[in-house]
């Protein structure tokens, strides 16, 4: 047996440094903790994240999530809020996942600050109120945004989009046959309506909700967003159902494995599927998505089956009545979001915003949205090219009239033309609702559109100028 340490040294050995230790042991801020680590590893698995370009970038942000899922630190969220900030402002980064993991990031950090003794409740209850408030915030813009002439339109909406897709993924003649079905918009925009109602009414039952509505979106469209969301359930959730979720995996993990496996076998080994030899990481994650699903429904129905009490009216939310701080960080968590949320109405952003395959259009001509007036726009910035000349030649109009371009879209199209020309690239359209016309773009240093952040993404890059266009993601 090793000897008992001296009473007098026993007290020398240097505690943790607190920037690089758990600031909270509650099994709320654990789980999320490790499930936004995750989420963060498996976006960095798109493609933009795996360019060479974003290697630096890329590797501090891994460096991040690999702290933070051993440590739970200050360290790991301040790394990763660094990462996604560079990627927002030097990468074109445009995800709207991107810039909600990075309030996470940023709420978590403004929670560590202030006294020790009230971190643990501040990273327990505080942080918790924020992830929440922007989580179902994410769902309600989503929603909201979808209120448009053009997603309720089934000849373009994304809906209808979606459901195309999904018949030529699965080779299904049936769904073939139905995608054109013209209420698919308003099912869909019920469905995300429905999924904010549950989230705040009964949270506990939010997270089965939110999973069966991902799963199509992550077949077809967003193989990462789902487990970036996921990572906020959890906050709908309290300690004890979260305790009771782990009690019912260990109990019940073959029912789990066995529930999931017939969706698993139906939807990934079928012939004619492919994707296992073009996108395996797709296939891969859709098969979590699964068994994430299956755990819920069987630790539901195991929970049901035991006796316990029902699900109480707005759960986790109830937690805001007793701390005035989490009302006060939730209030300023979803002020912000909403400000940023409703960014494309006013013209001066459209990405980050939640309007990821929304149909939403903000142009002049082509605005669409039923519940927000054009008038609130008080700002233009699409450019309009009605013709181009390289060397004093017309150039094409079919290589250009037909673009909505933004700053960021035409400086490089720009750099390209003065490349291949030799002399003068004259331009003639509008910027907004302003006509320019100039002599040599390529010689004047100061164009009407430059853009102070040259490499943050504030607009979409394909869009026509005409509408209605079909799904945009």
């Amino acid at each position: 047996m090793r000897p008992e340490q001296p009473a007098e040294l026993s007290g020398l050995r240097r505690p943790i440094p607190s920037w690089i230790s758990w600031p909270s042991r509650a099994l709320r801020y654990r789980v999320h903790v490790r499930l936004y680590a995750l989420a963060t590893l498996i976006r960095l698995t798109l493609p933009d994240a795996v360019s060479k370009a974003w290697f630096p970038e890329v590797l501090l942000h891994w460096l991040g999530a690999l702290v933070l899922l051993a440590t739970g630190s200050l360290l790991g969220w301040a790394l990763c809020c660094a990462a996604i900030l560079l990627e927002l402002l030097t990468l074109s980064d445009q995800l709207t996942q991107t810039a909600y993991l990075g309030l996470v990031a940023c709420g978590a950090i403004g929670c560590f600050v202030g006294s020790a003794e009230q971190r643990e409740r501040r990273m327990h209850l505080n942080l918790a109120s924020i992830v929440r408030t922007l989580t179902v915030g994410t769902y309600f813009l989503a929603a909201f945004h979808k209120f448009n002439r053009d997603f309720l339109n089934p000849a373009v909406s994304c809906a209808s989009g979606g459901m195309h897709v999904l018949a030529e993924h699965y080779a299904s003649a049936a769904l073939a046959n139905l995608a054109d079905w013209r209420l698919w918009p308003y099912l869909f925009l019920a469905a995300e309506c429905g999924l904010v109602l549950t989230a705040i009414v009964r949270p506990a039952w939010g997270a089965i909700y939110a999973a069966v509505l991902h799963l199509p979106l992550t077949i077809i469209f967003a193989p990462a967003f789902a487990f970036t969301m996921a990572s906020g359930w959890v906050t709908l959730l309290s300690d004890e159902e979260l305790a009771q979720l782990g009690h019912s995996l260990r109990l019940r993990w073959r029912s789990v494995l066995f529930l999931a496996a017939i969706p698993i076998g139906l939807s990934l080994g079928l012939p004619p599927y492919d994707r296992w030899r073009t996108d395996p990481d797709w296939c891969v994650k859709e098969g979590l998505l699964w068994l994430v699903l299956a755990w819920l429904v069987v630790a539901y129905v195991e929970r049901r089956r035991s006796g316990a009490p029902p699900e109480s009216w707005f759960g986790a939310w109830c937690e805001l009545e007793a701390s005035p701080g989490a009302r006060r960080w939730a209030m300023l968590a979803g002020t912000l979001w909403l400000l940023n949320g409703f960014a494309p109405y006013t013209g001066l952003n459209f990405q980050h915003t939640g309007a990821m395959l929304s149909n939403l259009r903000v142009d002049h001509g082509c605005y669409n949205h039923l519940l927000i007036p054009e008038s609130f726009r008080f700002r233009e910035e699409y450019i309009r090219l009605d013709d181009v000349r390289l060397d004093g030649l017309t150039l094409d109009p079919s290589a250009y009239q037909s673009q909505l371009y933004n700053a960021e879209l035409l400086g490089p199209q720009l750099r390209s033309w003065c490349r291949h020309g030799r002399g003068a690239v004259s331009l003639k359209g509008s910027y907004g609702t302003s006509p320019f016309e100039i002599a040599d773009a390529c010689s004047q240093e100061a164009l009407p559109w430059e853009p102070r952040l040259a490499h943050f993404r504030r607009f979409q890059r394909n869009l026509s100028r005409d509408c209605p266009q079909a799904c945009v993601h």
